[in-house]
């Protein structure tokens, strides 16, 4: 591992430095003269600054651990010390084992303002070094979101287009029987319009040869009332001159009455040609309507084959549209794999650095397992060191007692010896005095 190298702040800068981290306010001469409270304060606002999701890590208690602790609420002080003591021992052996002695419980509990120094300098400094790396990661973070986000809109996109094709993959199957069904439709509307078109022209060849025929009929009409005209003038001709020639005019008359014959032949015949004609023209009229019917359903036909073509050019649009989501959809997809190929490096980058993370937890959770069996027997040979304690006490509660009684017949002997010192210096006053005057009255 590689070692961190750092400058040792002074208290101005490392007070000046937390406040610019935004990570704790704290003033200079606070860090000249560290407390417990003020040490465990700052190492938990740093800790938190550097690891968010650790804000909650004192409250995560191990409550299958604790079900052996008789009174667990009494422990919990402590163990929020040792879970600050391992995060914190944890990030400041890790980057500086060469550099600084290793942080101890005594850091904690009587903090030093020389080696406090050391582990805020070490801190502050690895939280710029820090925030210098993630500033170099920043545009990182920033795409794989911006990817993230593209992604998204990418999917969403896809799912819209994959609903839409199956919308029209459900419209193509349930009109899929109207189009065949409008094709055979169509199949059969054209075999009855190309045989409709073939018995239109023969009926158009029909009533082309009769018209001509009735052409010849009005000529042939015209010419036998012309004759019948040109008889009635010559008979009106031959009565003016049947008087004059009996016999002319039987002669005539006999002429005549072979020409009317004639005429009334011809007559008859016109007559009979003319009963054709309205026969061949009924004929015509209602062949005229059968072919009106037929145009009507033919027009009908048109319209429906002119749907039909509209539907299958719609259909062929459809299927050009479908083609071209399709080929969209192949480049989205192209784009996706793409894409899911970064988020696989993304991944076992992230696994990578998960399975560091596990790793060190995995130590940091050793070296706290190994702190708690110490704690352990620490606590145990405090409690020893209490049941002592509590021994000695109530040993020196009876001692002070004794001492009482002792310092109270003390005082009264004291009191005795005064009063017996004060009345032997009375009497030896006195007795001076008897003896001075003795020794005055012998002159001496």
């Amino acid at each position: 591992m590689s070692t961190y190298a750092f400058p040792i702040l002074t208290h101005a800068e490392a007070a000046r430095s937390l406040s610019q981290l935004q990570i704790s306010t704290v003033k200079p001469e606070d860090l000249a003269r560290p407390t417990p409270d003020l040490v465990c304060s700052l190492y938990r606002d740093i800790v938190v600054h550097l690891d968010n999701s650790r804000a909650e890590w004192e409250h995560q208690v191990d409550f299958n651990a604790l079900e052996g602790v008789e009174n667990p609420e009494s422990h919990w002080p402590a163990i929020q010390v040792l879970n600050l003591f391992s995060r914190v021992r944890w990030l400041v052996s890790s980057p500086t084992e060469r550099i600084v002695p290793p942080f101890s419980m005594r850091d904690l509990i009587r903090p030093d303002p020389k080696r406090t120094a050391v582990f805020i300098s070490a801190l502050v400094n690895f939280c710029h070094f820090r925030m210098d790396k993630l500033e170099l990661f920043r545009p990182i973070f920033d795409k794989m979101q911006s990817d993230a986000e593209r992604q998204e809109e990418t999917e969403a996109k896809i799912a819209e287009l994959n609903k839409q094709l199956l919308d029209l993959e459900e419209s193509k199957k349930m009109e899929e029987p109207v189009v065949q069904q409008l094709e055979a439709e169509v199949r059969e509307l054209k075999h009855t319009i190309h045989t409709l078109n073939n018995q239109q022209m023969s009926l158009q060849a029909s009533f082309k040869a009769l018209k001509g025929k009735s052409v010849e009929l009005d000529n042939k009409i015209s010419q036998v009332e012309f004759t019948l005209s040109e008889t009635a003038k010559e008979k009106s001709e031959l009565q003016a001159k049947i008087v004059q020639s009996p016999e002319k005019l039987q002669r005539t008359f006999e002429e005549k009455k072979l020409h009317r014959d004639e005429v009334q032949n011809l007559e008859r015949e016109a007559k009979h040609k003319f009963q054709e004609k309205n026969a061949v023209i009924k004929v015509y009229s209602k062949a005229v309507k059968k072919i009106s019917k037929h145009l009507e359903q033919m027009q009908v036909l048109q319209e429906q084959v002119t749907r039909a073509k509209a539907i299958d050019k719609d259909f062929r649009a459809l299927k050009a549209k479908i083609s071209n989501e399709e080929m969209s959809d192949m480049t989205l997809e192209a784009k996706l794999s793409e894409r899911k190929g970064k988020l696989e490096q993304l991944e076992e980058l992230v696994k990578a650095t998960q399975k560091e993370r596990n790793l060190k937890l995995a130590e940091a959770t050793r070296e706290l397992d190994s702190v708690k069996v110490e704690v352990k027997a620490q606590l145990r040979e405090l409690e020893l060191r209490e049941r002592r304690i509590e021994a000695m006490v109530a040993k020196t509660n009876v001692t002070e007692s004794q001492i009482k009684s002792i310092q109270e017949s003390a005082a009264n002997a004291h009191q005795q010896l005064r009063a017996r010192y004060e009345e032997l210096v009375n009497e030896f006053y006195s007795y001076s005095n008897s003896i001075r005057e003795i020794l005055e009255s012998e002159g001496l």
